[in-house]
């Protein structure tokens, strides 16, 4: 027997491809694993969850879905907020509060800034803006609260 000619076997694509796949599978799960969502705990989370939800239904519950400037600023702002809210359900970090606080001050000053003309919209914004932002300023004071208390 010849110990040159010996060849190894050559992986077909096929062979290739299903274990390259199988490697991005364990990297992903090992990625996912590593991630743990949770409900939230707090009740802060909650009303924001539920002020999010409320900015995207108000258009048509107050009735000024007739308004494209103030119905798009609702529906996109209450989107943002509610995806904040899914940013602290993996791990929560003070950062991810300022967001609420910019976009409590946002929703608080758009009215005037786009120049909407709903008296119903205006009062939605303001009421809802001051809202977030409260909340967001008492989750970021709570938690330095805590920090305080652990040590």
């Amino acid at each position: 027997m010849d110990l040159l000619a010996f060849e190894p076997k050559r992986p077909s694509l096929n062979e290739l491809y299903l274990n390259r796949y199988h490697a991005t599978v364990l990297a992903l799960g090992a990625v996912m694993a590593a991630i743990e969502f949770s409900l939230p705990r707090q009740w802060e989370d909650w009303c924001s969850w539920l002020l999010g939800i409320w900015l995207c239904i108000s258009p048509w519950a107050l009735h000024f879905d007739s308004d494209p400037t103030a119905t798009q600023t609702a529906a996109i702002s209450g989107i943002l907020i509610i995806c904040a809210q899914l940013a602290t359900l993996s791990v929560f970090q003070s950062w991810e509060e300022w967001i609420n606080v910019l976009l409590g001050a946002w929703l608080i000053l758009c009215s005037w800034i786009l120049g909407i003309g709903s008296s119903a919209a205006r009062m939605n914004f303001v009421i809802v803006g001051a809202l977030i932002t409260a909340l967001a300023f008492y989750e970021i004071w709570d938690g330095r609260r805590k920090l305080r208390s652990d040590e």
